[in-house]
């Protein structure tokens, strides 16, 4: 079987609560941390993980060793990948370099060797800036980086774990009539699950393919604590034609 990727928003940050996206590099409120005890009771896959997979940002960090601490507390490392990071340039959207990650979370509970010097510039020139065609390339970039991981998951009942943000999971998903304002956005804490469509080709983009799981073994319990993002509307996002085009930038 093609191993299952379970990509995950972030549970609630400070600059989720306050609408303030001033915050640089917001950790989880006492809201998202419980939005990450209720997601780590009820997920139901957490003997087959292989992999953990964050962005580095602090509010990612913390929702991937919250949501799926039984993998952390066995031994497993949440892998940095700076592509999966915020599309906003906005100081909420920038982390730390590599040395204060590990500082933060200790070296055992992260691996921060692909957090590149640089990853949290994201001024117009950097390859991390807030522009459509750019986020678009390391969306892909993500996609083969995951797809390599998956295909060393080696259990054929594999699963990985994928933490990021709600405007970048549509990147990655290609989910572009979402990215036009007439899909729907990612709440806090939400998971959603794929599978590569050609996990041993050639394929360049890596195309996922979204596919029914049964996220949590009590699915008839009460629903996560309130998503305090989920209704806020499209902004824009350039994409260097003057059009722009929307998206939600709640990260």
């Amino acid at each position: 079987m093609v191993p299952t990727l379970h990509l995950v928003r972030h549970a609630e940050g400070f600059h989720n609560a306050n609408k303030d996206r001033s915050i640089r590099d917001p950790k989880l409120t006492p809201l998202g941390e419980e939005q990450c005890a209720q997601f780590c009771r009820e997920f139901a896959h957490h003997a087959k993980l292989t992999h953990l997979v964050a962005s580095p940002l602090q509010r990612t960090v913390e929702t991937c060793h919250g949501c799926f601490r039984q993998a952390v507390e066995a031994g497993k490392r949440v892998i940095l990948l700076p592509e999966l990071q915020e599309t906003s340039d906005d100081p909420s959207g920038i982390g730390m370099d590599a040395a204060d990650l590990e500082r933060e979370y200790g070296a055992g509970l992260v691996d921060a060797s692909r957090v590149e010097p640089g990853w949290n510039d994201k001024r117009p020139h950097t390859r991390w800036a807030m522009d459509v065609a750019k986020i678009e390339a390391r969306a892909r970039e993500a996609r083969v980086l995951l797809r390599e991981l998956a295909r060393g998951a080696g259990d054929d009942d594999a699963h990985l774990a994928v933490v990021s943000h709600g405007t970048f999971l549509l990147f990655l998903t290609e989910d572009y009539v979402a990215l036009e304002g007439f899909g729907r956005p990612w709440k806090n804490a939400e998971v959603r699950s794929y599978r590569f469509l050609d996990l041993w080709g050639a394929d360049g983009d890596a195309s996922l393919g979204r596919v029914r799981v049964d996220h949590f073994a009590t699915p008839a319990s009460a629903p996560l604590p309130e998503d305090r993002t989920s209704q806020h509307g499209p902004t824009r996002i350039d994409d260097g034609t003057g059009t722009g085009r929307d998206s939600t930038r709640e990260g």
